[in-house]
Formats: structure tokens, sequence, C-alpha cells
């Protein structure tokens, strides 16, 4: 809603502009070729300086000179008593001082040469349209305000860009400041840290000489822990009944029984061993 509020104010707005100056030219019919210059600069937008001092593209620096000198004759204050004579000629100063940089000159001129060649390629196919449908071609007058158009057209959109990269820049341009302000307030920040840091050095110094002094002269303090009882062996009193002369309950039998099978196992590995190579050597005589 508030795009469309804002689309829609846009259009009045052109609207009562386009009015004030259909009330200027009706207003200017009757005056003198001085007023209507005034009017002419002072109602109007100029994007392209050329137009201003109505001038072609290709129009020299003497030929620009001679203009410029012929239009502020006209609209000068001390010259012209109309009450926008002043601003009228703020406007076109401003518009020849453009023009005064070569670089900016050659760029205006580019963007008309480029308006020339596209109003050039569109009536040239509505031409051919127009020859196909039996019609007159375009006549020749409508070029020049088709150019204009077309320029006029061209510097506002370039403008407009070059309104948004400014924009664009000014953002970026904001957002290194804040980082650079930041980074200053942190830096300010830790060195603060530092200093306090190392103002308080010494006491640190004290405290941990302090503590280890405490540490060599004090005494030590005896843990209280809970000890387990040595371990000791199971033994039978000289009183108890005997087997095979040994006190009951002491059995060492499955002594002997484990190294017997020990020795079990490593007589049938020896066997398990010899089978095998006596198996490999009658497997290399057979392939000799």
């Amino acid at each position: 809603k508030m795009e469309g509020g804002s689309g829609q104010a846009k259009g009045e707005a052109e609207k009562f502009n386009s009015f004030l100056k259909e009330i200027n030219v009706v207003a200017s019919q009757g005056a003198t070729p001085e007023e209507e210059m005034v009017e002419r600069l002072t109602s109007n937008k100029f994007f392209n300086p050329f137009d201003a001092l109505q001038l072609g593209p290709e129009a020299s620096e003497e030929e620009i000179k001679a203009q410029f000198k012929k239009i502020s004759l006209m609209v000068h204050p001390d010259k012209n008593k109309h009450k926008l004579a002043g601003e009228a000629f703020s406007i076109l100063k401003t518009q020849y001082n453009k023009l005064q940089d070569e670089a900016e000159r050659k760029m205006y001129q580019r963007v008309m040469r480029e308006a020339k060649e596209r109003v050039d390629f569109e009536r040239k196919k509505l031409n051919k349209k127009r020859q196909l449908q039996g019609m007159e071609k375009l006549p020749d007058e409508t070029k020049g305000s088709q150019i204009s158009n077309m320029a006029q057209q061209l510097f506002k959109d370039i403008e407009e860009r070059s309104h948004h990269y400014y924009t664009l820049e000014q953002a970026h341009k904001k957002r290194q400041r804040e980082e650079k302000e930041r980074k200053e307030r942190e830096d300010q920040l830790k060195k603060e840290k530092d200093k306090e840091w190392e103002n308080t050095r010494d006491n640190r110094v004290k405290s941990w000489r302090k503590f280890k002094n405490n540490q060599k002269t004090g005494k030590k303090k005896k843990h209280l822990e809970i000890k387990a009882p040595p371990v000791r062996m199971e033994e039978r009193p000289h009183y108890a009944p005997k087997i095979d002369g040994k006190p009951m309950g002491i059995i060492e039998d499955y002594k002997k029984n484990w190294r017997q099978s020990q020795f079990l196992v490593f007589l049938i590995t020896i066997q398990t061993l010899f089978i095998i190579s006596h198996d490999y050597q009658k497997i290399i005589n057979k392939k000799k």
C-alpha cells in the first residue's frame, strides 16, 4: 500500500509540474526572448548541458564559449529584470562549467551519439513496418526531438545509477568508519587492561612469595587415612589333621597336574612339526 501510494504521489507531482510548465508557456506568450530564455532555463531540469546551451554534440569549444556568452547576456541579472534571472544565470553557468572539463564533455558527446544511433535504429525498424503496411516514412522533422528525448532519458538513467553507486559508496564508507571506531575502542580497552595488569604486578609477586615462604616454613599436615591391613598367608595350626604329612586343606596336586599337561602339549607339538616336515620333504622329492 505504501509503495502504491508513493507511486501515485509521484505521478501526481509529475502532473502538477507539467501543469506549471504549461502555465509558464501560456504566461510567456508575448514575452521578450530574454524572458523566454529565463523561463526555459528555470522550468526544465537539464541532464545534458548541450541542451541547456541549445547546441549539438559536435559543437567546438569556440562555439560553446560563444553560445554561453550570447545566452548569459540575455539572462544576466544586470541585463534582465526578470525575478528568476539570477537563478537562470546560475543554471546556465553550472551547465557551461560541465563542458569546460574535456573528459566530461566527451562523455556527454558519447551519450548523445548513442542516443542518435538508437533513434536511427528504431526509426529504420519502424519505417520498414510502415512501408510493408503501405504507410509513409516517419517525417525527418521529428528526428531531432526524438534524439533529444532519448539523450534526456539516457542522462537520467546515468544520473540515477550514479546516485545509486554514490549511496552504496557512502554506506560502505560508513561501515568502514564504524569498523575502525570499534577496533579503536577494543584497542583502547586492551591497553587499559594491560596497564591495570602491569600496575598490579608487584602485588601479585608479593602474594606469590608469601605463599612460597609459608610452604617452606609451615608444618606439613598429616593426612588421616585408613590403610588396609597387611596380607598374611593362610596357615594351619600344628595340631590340625594331616594328609600325607601335610596339614589338611593345603593341596598342591594341581601343580603336578599342570606340569604334566604342559609336557604333553610340548610332545604333541614336536610330533606335529616332525610329521609336517616329513611330508614336505616327500613333496619336494616328488617334484624333483
